[in-house]
């Protein structure tokens, strides 16, 4: 992946230092392993030490090179995570502000470099994800219907998963579930404000998800 001009602006700031770099660096016909991950495109450890050199001199040119080397695979990584490409690069962008600001905790004993930029990337991930940015929104409330309302042994038994909610639950999930209705719609239909129906939308999901995960 080419670093774009939107990702570089990370780099924009930093001090140029010039590091010794390891020049015509290039991919590996035997793929490098990490985690499940299969790296064609690594750094040696050599070469890792050679870049640690400038990364911790917080050198331009050696964030460049870090981002060229392992930010595509990072991304994908993230993306499979939150499934929303967009997102994923915002996260990318916040786990490389997160390497310069922590580089120095970075301990090279202790395991590769792609290691450690994958448990930030993961870690930085995660948070997003169990934030209430995340939790609250529609993105996720539609996931999580769609994860419950999909589920095999419920396919088809629209009676079951009505009378598993309380009426008010009821309501917002027949319209939005199984008659397709957007949010705004069932809000309109039911004379309720927008925000009442994103509540007992969230609300019903999570009495669905704990009444039927046994059952996935």
């Amino acid at each position: 992946m080419i670093c774009t001009n939107r990702n570089r602006r990370l780099f924009r700031t930093y001090e140029y230092a010039q590091p010794k770099t390891a020049s015509a660096w290039h991919s590996h016909s035997t793929p490098l392993n990490i985690e499940g991950i299969a790296l064609k495109k690594y750094l040696t450890a050599d070469q890792e030490a050679l870049l640690l050199e400038g990364l911790i001199q917080y050198s331009r040119k050696a964030y460049s090179e870090l981002y060229d080397y392992y930010g595509s695979t990072l991304l994908g990584f993230i993306n499979r995570m939150v499934n929303d490409q967009v997102q994923a690069e915002d996260l990318l962008q916040e786990t490389f502000i997160k390497v310069w600001q922590q580089i120095h905790r970075y301990d090279p004993a202790k395991g590769r470099l792609f290691t450690w930029l994958l448990k930030i990337a993961r870690n930085t991930t995660l948070d997003y994800l169990r934030s209430p940015d995340y939790t609250n929104s529609v993105e996720f409330q539609w996931k999580m219907g769609e994860t419950i309302l999909t589920n095999e042994n419920l396919v088809g038994l629209r009676e079951t998963v009505l009378s598993a909610l309380s009426p008010d639950h009821q309501a917002v999930i027949e319209l939005i579930y199984f008659q397709g209705y957007t949010q705004q719609q069932a809000a309109d239909e039911l004379a309720l404000p927008l925000g009442t129906v994103k509540t007992r939308v969230r609300m019903a999901l999570i009495e669905l998800k704990n009444r039927f995960s046994s059952e996935r």
